[in-house]
């Protein structure tokens, strides 16, 4: 049943008062959400609106003077796949990784690199290597890693100087990124 209003008649110095009592709240059974709800942010930082709810009876009363604490959830109780690398190769078109060449033309069916020639890959995801080991294969060999570099005024943009196979075929070939246990493809061309 709901507690509505009670309103008091009475007669006070000859005139009629009219006096609403309102109903007594019951024991908080309910929260309601007033604002803050489907909110990010980063780790350690505010919330951009504080979260705000109502504390009601079973009656859909406001009770006041409720404390209401908001707590998180522990690590164990939910969990979010991460990893140290999610590396990518910057590509020219289609598959063909933005690579240079040594003479510092554009990797591509008509300037290809030379093997034992140092051939430039630009990704992202990698990270410096001090968290995931970073290798590169070229055309299923392993390629020497001769540098691995921040570029300058370009966050998360990395860039990889590599030593293209001595072995390795000639044509198009394809290059693999390993940072960690994550992967990127990508292909070059080889002379």
């Amino acid at each position: 049943m709901r507690r509505v209003p009670f309103l008091f008649l009475s007669t006070v110095f000859g005139l009629i008062a009219q006096v609403i009592v309102p109903p007594v709240p019951g024991s908080p059974t309910t929260l309601q959400v007033v604002s803050g709800s489907g909110q990010n942010a980063v780790v350690n930082t505010e919330y951009a609106q504080p979260m705000t709810v109502r504390v009601l009876d079973a009656n859909d009363i406001a009770v006041p003077g409720v404390t209401v604490t908001f707590t998180f959830p522990t690590p164990s109780a939910f969990s979010i796949p991460a990893s140290v690398a999610a590396p990518g190769l910057f590509t020219a078109s289609d598959s063909q990784a933005m690579a240079f060449n040594e003479d510092r033309t554009l990797n591509s069916d008509a300037s290809a690199a030379p093997r034992g020639g140092v051939l430039t890959l630009y990704g992202t995801g990698i990270g410096d290597g001090s968290l995931a080991p970073i290798a590169v294969n070229i055309g299923g060999e392993a390629a020497a890693l001769l540098s691995v570099a921040p570029v300058a005024d370009m966050p998360g943009v990395t860039m990889l100087k590599v030593r293209v196979p001595r072995f390795s075929g000639t044509g198009s070939k394809p290059v693999e990124l390993l940072a960690g246990t994550e992967t990127a493809g990508a292909t070059i061309v080889v002379q």
